[in-house]
């Protein structure tokens, strides 16, 4: 019975969740569990197995705009220069009227695991709100990045929200991406919580460096 768990346990993140249904999850009250607290950044998991979502709270200083902070992660051209993750390729893709389209590629040194990719489709929500979502691997955007040695990402969705304060701000960042790979759920909480946090981190620095140009 104590194996059964086990395995359970390792391959249950790998049921796929329709994106839209992500999205809405990150918009109900959910029973987020608290994780860490550090430099002003607040991390929570809602640690279902079937829908692993993070939650990356930072508490920011009025002198760092959402208009700035917006139009930094609507930029997908720039993107290789904003974030830091070396093994993470990004390229514009087009755009559709208020719908950018992006193209990410990560690198994977796993043996005998291959690389994966994604195209995402990135738009604003009403003044204080950004959604993104992994697109259907059967669209025609793909055909121009087919290559049988990678593999499409079928499952994710993210979040940014930018609530002002009287003296602070506080920007929200939602993640959920589905590997599509063999790992135990602990390992995948990790990752993600990295990488909620490594993109928040890399988008505030590079506004913050460029403004002291």
């Amino acid at each position: 019975m104590y194996l059964i768990s086990i395995i359970f346990y390792f391959f249950s993140f790998l049921f796929c969740i329709p994106n839209n249904e992500v999205l809405t999850h990150m918009y109900k009250d959910m029973p987020w569990v608290f994780y860490d607290r550090h430099d002003d950044v607040s991390v929570y998991m809602y640690d279902n197995p079937n829908l692993r979502i993070v939650k990356v709270e930072k508490v920011l200083a009025p002198n760092l705009s959402k208009d700035e902070i917006f139009s930094t992660i609507l930029n997908v051209k720039n993107y290789n220069n904003v974030l830091t993750d070396r093994n993470l390729y990004s390229e514009f893709v087009t755009v559709e009227s208020d719908t950018v389209y992006g193209y990410q590629k990560t690198k994977n040194y796993i043996p005998f695991v291959r690389n994966r990719h994604l195209i995402f489709k990135l738009y604003r929500i009403g003044d204080n709100k950004m959604e993104w979502v992994i697109i259907d691997k059967d669209s025609k955007l793909y055909d121009q990045f087919k290559h049988r040695r990678i593999k499409e990402l079928r499952t994710g969705a993210g979040r940014w929200e930018f609530l002002e304060g009287d003296d602070t701000n506080l920007l929200i960042h939602y993640l959920y991406i589905n590997p599509d790979m063999n790992i135990p759920g602990f390992v995948l909480n990790s990752v993600m919580r990295n990488s909620a946090e490594s993109v928040m981190e890399d988008v505030l620095n590079y506004i913050i460096k460029n403004n002291k140009k």
